[in-house]
């Protein structure tokens, strides 16, 4: 599970794990908001409505949701078991509230973190105080920018 704020990088960085490791897949979510620019149906995103969305919530047909900037965002459970149970390593980009949905179900997943400059000093102060204590790998990646 690669999980982030929005913007912080989790596409980018799940696109280099899909280019060095070609056994990985990563899950296509579902989500109410619009497509963006060139995003096609089935391959980013499965975009719904929002009665859609909440009926599929009502019928535990989530692995896990959340609402972000206004949006529903969430994760098939049908998709993922299907794809696990294909032997297939699957990938989910989400956000915070995602994956601390995805820890509860399955404490033994892998999460890697991406947290902005901000929070990178706060978070790895508490690390070292032992006063984080996760069964997780942590990483702190620091976002540059660079314009082309």
């Amino acid at each position: 599970m690669v999980a982030a704020p929005s913007g912080a990088g989790k596409s980018s960085l799940v696109k280099a794990l899909l280019e060095l490791d070609s056994h990985l897949v990563v899950s296509i979510s579902h989500t109410t908001r619009a497509p963006r620019g060139q995003e096609q149906e089935g391959r980013e995103y499965h975009f719904i409505d929002e009665p859609t969305f909440l009926a599929m919530v009502a019928d535990g047909r989530f692995f896990e949701h959340a609402e972000v900037h206004g949006h529903w965002y969430g994760t098939s459970k049908a998709a993922i078991e299907e794809r696990i149970g294909g032997g297939e390593d699957v990938v989910l980009e989400i956000d915070w509230q995602g994956a601390a949905q995805v820890r509860q179900l399955l404490p033994d997943v892998i999460g890697i973190f991406i947290l902005r400059d901000l929070l990178i000093h706060t978070i790895a102060h508490k690390v070292l105080r032992c006063e984080l204590v996760w069964r997780d790998i942590i990483v702190c990646i620091k976002i540059i920018l660079v314009d082309h």
